[in-house]
């Protein structure tokens, strides 16, 4: 008796250093990474109106960014596995001969119905039954399982390239033109640019009356740029070279009463912005003269009292 315990325990050493693990299956993996280059950016200005003939031009920015696309397909192979166990086998074995009469039974079912049974159900009733008998195998497990690598592969599937375009909202950019200071402006979250004509920031050019055509440039870093050309109104430019007169009038002799009447003449010219732009710098710059605030404002009243 002590002999056969001896062999048992030997037996059960010798299974535990020697036994199998288990191949479960050889697994691909395949994935599609797609790389994209720097991209080429070109900005594009685009207009309603040719002609303007009010003291705002609005344009709309757009921007188109240009990608090279490579579009690559990695295609992994892994041997999956379960690491051998002796342990494993003091309940694998018990059950492998408990399922075994099942299993048997299931497959003699299927061969009187024909094969009417689906092949996994008394194929995997088999598999578990023999690979629990037999000492030198445990059986499949997907928690123990371990995998490795066997090979990889990568191959180039397409490469193409891709322009996306879209607004360029909330960009900030620099514009010049015929008439404008060099000004950094940043467009609205639809991309829309505004520029006023009448801003303090508009060049002074003698021979603005008989400019015809606005050139506007706008530029983005370097070395991207986009212009438009537009047609000024004639009664836009006289208006413009009216307004500068009277400022230049005014400069001359900055007082109180002055500046109020060169308020409300450049609103009759339709340029709102401008006449708050003067009117708001200029009280700013006289804030400590009382005399210089008291007169416009007495002027302010009475000019707009008569025009009543």
């Amino acid at each position: 008796m002590k002999a056969l315990k001896q062999a048992f325990l030997l037996g059960a050493c010798l299974i535990a250093v020697t036994g199998c693990q288990n191949h479960i299956r050889h697994e691909v993996l395949k994935e599609k990474k797609i790389s994209r280059s720097t991209p080429q950016v070109t900005y594009l200005l685009n207009v309603n109106q040719e002609v303007v003939d009010k003291p705002i031009v609005k344009l709309t920015l757009s921007k188109e960014s240009a990608y090279k696309v490579t579009e690559i397909e990695e295609q992994v192979t892994k041997e999956i596995y379960t690491p051998y166990r002796g342990v494993y086998e003091f309940y694998e074995f018990p059950s492998g001969i408990l399922i075994l009469p099942g299993a048997v039974v299931v497959n003699a079912v299927d061969f009187v119905l024909l094969g009417l049974l689906p092949n996994h159900l008394k194929d995997d009733l088999l598999d578990l039954s023999f690979t629990g008998i037999n000492p030198c195998l445990n059986w499949e497990s997907e928690k123990r399982s371990k995998s490795n690598m066997l090979s990889t592969e990568t191959k180039e599937v397409d490469k193409r390239n891709e322009v996306i375009k879209c607004v360029a909202a909330n960009e900030k950019v620099t514009i010049e033109g015929d008439l404008l200071q060099v000004k950094s402006i940043t467009t609205d979250d639809k991309g829309i640019a505004r520029i006023y004509l009448h801003d303090r920031s508009l060049k002074i050019i003698d021979d603005i009356d008989k400019l015809r055509e606005l050139k506007i440039f706008i530029r983005k870093g370097q070395p991207e740029e986009t212009h438009v050309n537009l047609i000024l109104d004639r009664s836009l430019r006289m208006h413009l070279v009216k307004a500068r007169n009277l400022i230049g009038s005014y400069n001359e002799n900055k007082t109180g009463v002055a500046l109020a009447k060169l308020i409300l003449q450049i609103e009759k010219l339709k340029f709102p912005r401008l006449a708050l732009n003067l009117e708001t710098e200029e009280l700013k710059a006289f804030k400590d003269n009382k005399e210089f605030v008291e007169k416009f404002n007495t002027e302010m009243i009475k000019l707009s009292t008569s025009e009543q």
